[in-house]
């Protein structure tokens, strides 16, 4: 077995994997659909449930359409993003 210290070490890794994988998601979602580059830290990976499909697609949509945006709308419109995902206005 492992010890606690094991465990930890391998949960980490498997996060920071994870973590990697949604990034370069990201990085090829926000190119592909010409995101705003702002947007790109919150791009999720695609679920693997049927059920959260479709809210992966209203969120990928929702991210286009601010996209469009004029100035200064899309920059107000992503902070009130980062506020909803809880990134507060630090």
């Amino acid at each position: 077995m492992f010890s606690d210290v094991e465990a930890f070490a391998l949960l980490c890794l498997a996060k920071s994997a994870n973590e990697d994988r949604r990034r370069a998601h990201a990085r090829e979602v926000v190119q592909t659909l010409a995101l705003d580059e702002r947007l790109e830290p919150l791009v999720p990976l695609p679920p693997t449930r049927r059920r959260l499909r479709g809210a992966y697609s209203n969120v990928i949509s929702t991210f286009t359409s601010v996209s469009q945006l004029d100035e200064p709308d899309r920059t107000k419109a992503i902070e009130e993003i980062y506020v909803a995902a809880g990134y507060g206005n630090d």
